[in-house]
């Protein structure tokens, strides 16, 4: 470090002290151009979380709208069909297929199959 004066009345500095200050400037600058930049990205960020919260609603809106189309399509499909009371005819049938179910399932179908196997092995045989 020097410690004379210099011409201009001041007393100089140590050029390594000036060379850490101006070390130290361009590292806090370099920080906060970091610092700005992961702002940015982040705000960046932000605003496309909110462009996709509100494209998130508007699908989740259509997608209520297209349910209750399909609802009113299939209740209007049904009455032309089926005419007035649908539901009630359509509930009709399905314990009416039921029940029909549950008395084939009583009949001896293996011994009708056997019937009817040895009836169409002697009208073979003819």
């Amino acid at each position: 470090m020097q410690t004379g004066v210099n011409k201009d009345g001041f007393v100089p500095t140590d050029w390594a002290e000036e060379e850490g200050a101006e070390a130290n400037a361009e590292a806090d600058l370099s920080a906060d151009l970091a610092r700005a930049r992961a702002q940015g990205e982040i705000d960046a960020l932000r605003r496309q979380i909110a462009l996709l919260r509100i494209r998130l609603s508007e699908f989740a809106e259509q997608s209520g709208d297209v349910v209750r189309a399909e609802a009113h399509w299939a209740n209007a499909s049904a009455r032309a069909q089926l005419g007035n009371y649908p539901w009630i005819k359509l509930a009709a049938a399905f314990a009416g297929t039921f029940v029909a179910a549950r008395f084939l399932r009583r009949l001896p179908l293996g011994l009708l199959v056997t019937a009817l196997a040895a009836r169409t092995s002697e009208a073979s045989r003819r």
